[in-house]
């Protein structure tokens, strides 16, 4: 079983740990951390094939040193991309025993409920979209070769149609790719900060 590590910071750095740091201020600072951690481990061992989890910065808050197969605890932070967080709660992250950070961190204790309430909407919203547009592509794939299969449809008016689904198609698959790049782009942020991990 994994040990949970709790950290507190000093006063001076932080009232509630150091998510309440100027994000610059807080990533130097853990930047500053990991490179003394890195210098002090050359120093006393010799074996640099020995695991341990540098400082690291999640985008939200700075992950001091850690043992292999240990989990550490930080108090949540204040506020982050201007969003207000429950700061009764701890986040966690575990260091894996190969000496890596895990690629997530669990905010779960942090989120307030209005913050799960948006989360849940938005996924519905999302699977709202997509499922309207989907049959939205259908129809108009069908239409399209329905039109174009038979002869005695043939004729100005239905060939009017068929242009006018067909540029409905265009711009139903112009939406999906602009979608997929603004979930991508989304997605790269979320990994940065980590935040709403754990309700993906």
């Amino acid at each position: 079983m994994s040990n949970i590590t709790q950290l507190a910071f000093p006063d001076s750095l932080s009232s509630h740990g150091n998510g309440s740091l100027a994000p610059e201020i807080q990533r130097m600072w853990c930047e500053d951390l990991h490179k003394h951690t890195e210098a002090a481990l050359k120093l006393v061992t010799s074996d640099m094939n020995s695991s341990f989890c540098l400082a690291d910065h999640d985008g939200a808050l700075c992950w001091p040193p850690a043992l292999p197969g240990t989990i550490t605890e930080l108090p949540c932070p204040q506020m982050f991309n201007e969003q207000v967080y429950e700061t009764g709660g701890n986040a966690t992250r575990k260091c894996m025993d190969t000496g890596d950070w895990s690629a997530t961190t669990n905010y779960s204790q942090c989120l307030t409920e209005s913050a799960l309430s948006e989360i849940d909407l938005s996924v519905v919203l999302r699977i709202i979209f997509i499922s309207g547009y989907s049959l939205s592509f259908g129809s108009l794939c069908a239409a399209l070769v329905i039109l174009r299969h038979f002869r005695s449809l043939k004729c100005v008016r239905n060939t009017i149609h068929a242009n006018l689904f067909a540029a409905l198609l265009l711009r139903l698959i112009a939406w999906v790719i602009m979608y997929s790049y603004s979930e991508l782009v989304t997605f790269g942020k979320t990994s940065r900060s980590n935040i709403h991990t754990a309700y993906r």
